[in-house]
């Protein structure tokens, strides 16, 4: 899609549900598609970082080939089921009552 580095390669690809962890931290990887077809979230403690999946200031675009309606409904729902105390969007005010 547009505004895609295609030469990007990162060091690790996180599966759905793969963490990473060091001393005292620890990040939950969630395939949250919808927004774009390989979007993904990150939990870490009580924290989602949601990306451009949910802002708390506007509708997010969902805008085919890479953006799915149906997908983005289903990621908002497990989004939700994860019941995260705050939501730190990719662009905007951290969303503290998710």
């Amino acid at each position: 899609g547009e505004g895609v580095d295609a030469s990007f390669a990162p060091d690790h690809a996180l599966a759905d549900g793969e963490a990473i962890a060091g001393d005292g931290w620890r990040i939950t990887a969630h395939w949250t598609p919808g927004h774009f077809c390989n979007h993904m979230c990150f939990e870490s403690g009580g924290t989602m970082f949601s990306g451009d999946l949910v802002m708390g200031w506007a509708s997010t675009l969902i805008s085919p080939p890479d953006g799915d309606l149906t997908q983005f409904h289903a990621s908002c729902a497990r989004l939700a089921a994860a019941s995260p105390a705050r939501l730190l969007p990719g662009h905007g005010a951290p969303v503290t009552e998710p």
